[in-house]
């Protein structure tokens, strides 16, 4: 478990960050359906999210579902009042190098309204085409809504390399 603490004025502000835990998924939820993302499969990967917790709030997550060669980065979501923390960002960098010490070649995400924020990263645009078999099978690429969404991918090479957003 990592922690991490942020100074506000008047008082001081414990930020914790840990794996999901079963106890997290209705708060998990809930964020996610405040973001407008899709909550398919969270029940069964709950233990594969990083929370990030204000108090005993949730106010971040972020996901790295494995597929053995392969990894998928999903629900991304920030509390609207803490989005400008560097939450997401964090949180974001951490699976993309959880990602890279899996030993996956690839990592994958889907996205409607934020390419340009992973673009920053080091993700690209991908044909659905091209996604490695095992997660184009995943609930998260199964499900109707994410049909259009836009794929992108961040492939490893012999170290995993993070740019900053």
């Amino acid at each position: 478990m990592n922690r991490g603490t942020a100074a506000t004025v008047g008082h001081r502000l414990v930020l914790t960050i840990s794996e999901g835990r079963p106890s997290d998924l209705d708060e998990v939820l809930a964020l996610l359906a405040a973001s407008g993302l899709q909550a398919d499969g969270v029940h069964e990967h709950i233990a594969d999210f990083l929370v990030a917790r204000e108090d005993s709030r949730v106010i971040a997550v972020a996901a790295l579902e494995d597929y053995g060669v392969a990894g998928l980065l999903r629900s991304v979501a920030v509390a609207r009042d803490r989005r400008d923390w560097g939450l997401g960002r964090y949180l974001t960098h951490t699976i993309i190098e959880r990602s890279g010490q899996r030993g996956h070649a690839a990592l994958y995400l889907l996205t409607d309204t934020a390419q340009a924020y992973f673009e920053r990263f080091g993700f690209r645009p991908l044909e659905r085409s091209a996604v490695r078999p095992a997660v184009l099978a995943s609930v998260q690429f199964q499900e109707e809504s994410c049909k259009s969404s836009v794929v992108m991918v961040m492939e490893f090479g012999n170290g995993i390399t993070v740019r900053e957003a």
